[in-house]
């Protein structure tokens, strides 16, 4: 479930994750996972602005990070690091997560690269503990 699709000025910090200069824009992708039609996680996806101008159109169409990309010019990518952390739920977040606001979340942060090692994608996802089961294996 789509929640905002945005273009906007980068944070100092989404600026840095994605190896960006200057006061660039960035497309940003919000939105709800579901499993069973219970919600079991919130993201939040950061793409630079100037690489992928038709980005917001191709995922309102797809809904789909990998199409988007690759309509873009990005045919294949993958992960160049991640960051799990616990946290404690907002009121948004609870809300949209159907929580008790304060209850322990996993935020998961990760950066996506192109063939080249240039990152495409800054996202971050908080889940809901008790719904989901994060499995790494060495390798993957």
């Amino acid at each position: 479930e789509i929640l905002t699709l945005e273009t906007r000025a980068a944070s100092a910090h989404e600026t840095e994750q994605l190896g960006l200069e200057g006061e660039a824009l960035v497309h940003v992708y919000e939105g709800l996972s579901l499993a069973d039609e219970q919600p079991i996680a919130i993201f939040r996806s950061i793409f630079p602005a100037a690489r992928f101008p038709d980005l917001l159109a191709a995922l309102e169409a797809s809904r789909s990070v990998t199409t988007a990309l690759a309509q873009g010019g990005v045919a294949d990518y993958t992960r160049a690091s991640t960051r799990l952390t616990a946290k404690l739920a907002n009121a948004t977040q609870a809300l949209h997560l159907r929580l008790t606001e304060g209850v322990p979340i996993l935020r998961s942060a990760g950066i996506n690269v192109d063939p080249e090692g240039v990152p495409v994608e800054y996202g971050v996802t908080w889940f809901a503990g008790d719904r989901v089961t994060l499995t790494l294996n060495p390798g993957d």
